[in-house]
């Protein structure tokens, strides 16, 4: 994106985003501090075409915060797609936890020693984000607030799957020791070893530890979908549709529309 590391905070390339209940708080700050400083804006400054972006994620952001304000559970997140919201922290849809293989692979650039050592230390920092997750579930849980068991049944079935292979032959490490030789990095081998490591001993683990943490539950879960059964959940769904689609239709009314287009 072009962004600088003083302006991000410092070195990035070797960090992943924070987790937890922190991460939440921290999250939410963020979002508020978005939505003073677009506030402020003068629009007299901007274009038209700046105006209404401006006006698309002032919106989003109010949203996420109206959420924040609403319920005390589930994980707010901002995504390249602008701000989002999970109900339940850990899913087989979307998340940290699905996202960090594709990340590794396909977004982490290993072509200097730099690099290699940051995606090293990502490997090591999969841990945090991964313990954080857990420890997001077992807060929500004792407010009553978990998954139906069947997303929790297929939740630890791909947390399993990302582990499932030898970590040698998982991509993340393939596609790492094959950048290192196609790029003729400097101390190759060491540096293929010290990832084998560190995706063993931290990701692995850690993937594994949220996987036996979720299954913990399963006996507790319902087997029922709907958001209602949560502290406030239909305010919730309302509030999501909102953050989603912008639209103040009901939710009965959009699955009408749904109903009425396939009949």
């Amino acid at each position: 994106l072009g962004v600088s590391e003083d302006f991000a905070g410092g070195p990035y390339m070797g960090r992943l985003g924070r987790t937890g209940l922190a991460g939440r708080d921290e999250t939410m700050k963020l979002v508020r501090s978005f939505v003073d400083r677009l506030e402020n804006l003068e629009a007299k400054t901007l274009t038209e075409q700046q105006q209404q972006m401006v006006e698309i994620q002032l919106f989003r952001y109010r949203q996420l915060v109206a959420i924040s304000d609403l319920v005390d559970y589930g994980t707010p997140y901002l995504s390249a797609y602008g701000p989002a919201y999970e109900p339940y922290a850990v899913a087989q849809m979307n998340g940290p936890h699905v996202e960090f293989s594709s990340l590794m692979q396909n977004d982490h650039p290993v072509t200097n020693k730099t690099q290699a050592q940051a995606f090293i230390s990502r490997l090591v920092a999969s841990w945090d984000m991964l313990s954080g997750l857990e420890e997001e579930v077992l807060a929500d849980a004792k407010k009553g607030v978990m998954p139906p068991d069947f997303i929790i049944v297929k939740t630890v079935g791909m947390l399993r799957g990302m582990v499932l292979t030898a970590p040698k032959d998982n991509g993340m490490y393939t596609s790492f020791v094959s950048r290192l030789k196609q790029n003729n990095i400097e101390g190759a081998e060491q540096l293929s070893a010290q990832a084998l490591s560190a995706l063993t001993e931290y990701t692995y683990a850690g993937y594994n530890k949220l996987a036996n943490t979720l299954e913990s539950l399963a006996d507790k879960a319902v087997n029922q979908a709907s958001l209602s059964r949560l502290p406030n959940g239909k305010a919730l769904y309302d509030a999501i549709i909102l953050l989603n689609t912008d639209t103040t239709m009901s939710a009965q009314k959009i699955h009408q529309i749904g109903l009425d287009n396939v009949t």
